[in-house]
């Protein structure tokens, strides 16, 4: 079973490429340039995301070969996040809730890592009682961003389909 559906492959990523660079001062390594040129726009299938602890679901790499003006592109989401994504970080994916995965290395946000960060775009109130944005670190790489992506739903097991749906509501509450 494929982990990605309904791709829609770009065999240009040059203009993208440069602007993404140019926005987070960096260079995108070769192994996300080919993920997002084979995987672009293309769904998740029922996929989740384990991290220390947690379950995160991955909905959809976001489409590149959309107009910078279209609220959909990756550029827009850029531009409506910029003041809450640290500055360093473009995004590529989503999660369903509308959290965002994204790339890079943040400037002034104590890490310093180059990687795949999650962004949690709707923030949290902290144990002070401050509301901040939160971000954190992944993977350095998009090859294990993806080893670790795993399906949420196996129909080859004995879990009834309305359990698993429950439990996909019930994630991180």
């Amino acid at each position: 079973m494929s982990k990605f559906l309904n791709s829609n492959p770009i065999f240009d990523f040059g203009t993208q490429k440069d602007r993404i660079e140019e926005l987070i001062n960096f260079d995108l390594p070769q192994d996300f340039i080919d993920f997002i040129k084979v995987n672009n726009s293309a769904q998740g299938n029922e996929l989740c995301l384990r991290y220390n602890g947690k379950t995160y679901l991955f909905s959809e790499v976001l489409d590149f070969l959309l107009p910078i003006e279209d609220g959909r592109s990756p550029f827009s989401y850029y531009d409506h996040f910029q003041d809450r994504i640290p500055q360093g970080l473009f995004p590529f994916a989503s999660e369903a809730s509308g959290d965002l995965f994204c790339y890079g290395k943040p400037i002034g946000h104590g890490e310093d890592k180059m990687g795949i960060y999650y962004h949690h775009h709707e923030g949290v109130i902290t144990s002070k009682g401050h509301f901040e944005f939160k971000t954190f670190f992944l993977f350095e790489t998009i090859s294990l961003f993806v080893e670790n992506l795993i399906f949420c739903y196996d129909e080859g097991k004995d879990e009834d389909k309305e359990g698993f749906e429950k439990w996909l509501r019930n994630l991180n509450n």
